[in-house]
């Protein structure tokens, strides 16, 4: 038989064994918790960023117009905001490779059209330019099988057509158009 001193020393080793099992199993919930709450603000934080850079993007992109004499001749531009150059081809959304059609028509000065494709990270892929049919203040037509370097995976990415200022450089007026580039 236990005497009382045994008895004691028994339910002191049994409730001490209690408060580590609870200790433990509270530890460990709370440690999960905080794990979920930090998973959970870091994807919040992402979604946040992906949401401003998708708006971002959205502020650039080019809008698609149809003018009265593109709708006659059957086709849709994407306008650059002053107007001054309207791109054809591609059309927004479109799937890509190297090298790809990039057609429309341009009022710039001395009818130099740049060209740029960049990846979704904003790296550029390809840089270069074509000429048009005229330049400013006429309208010319301009078409360019443009090469670039295929990125390593299928992924979204835009098509840039702009003119740069002879001035300084600058961009003066651009057209972007999302598309999906293949690899």
């Amino acid at each position: 038989m236990l005497n009382e001193k045994g008895l004691i020393g028994a339910l002191v080793t049994v409730v001490v064994v209690i408060i580590l099992v609870v200790g433990a199993a509270a530890g460990t919930y709370w440690w999960q918790s905080q794990q979920s709450q930090e998973e959970r603000a870091g994807l919040e934080r992402r979604i946040e960023r992906l949401t401003k850079s998708f708006e971002e993007l959205k502020e650039k992109v080019s809008k698609p117009v149809e003018t009265v004499e593109d709708v006659v001749k059957g086709r849709t531009a994407v306008v650059s905001p002053r107007g001054t150059i309207k791109v054809m081809e591609p059309k927004p959304g479109a799937t890509i490779t190297s090298p790809v059609k990039i057609a429309g028509e341009a009022q710039v000065f001395e009818a130099n059209v740049r060209l740029r494709v960049k990846d979704a990270s904003g790296k550029v892929l390809g840089d270069g330019f074509t000429t048009a049919t005229q330049g400013a203040p006429e309208w010319g037509d301009f078409s360019e099988d443009f090469s670039f370097k295929s990125p390593s995976k299928t992924q979204v990415g835009t098509v840039e057509v702009f003119e740069e200022s002879a001035a300084d450089g600058s961009i003066s007026d651009w057209v972007v158009i999302p598309v999906l580039i293949e690899k």
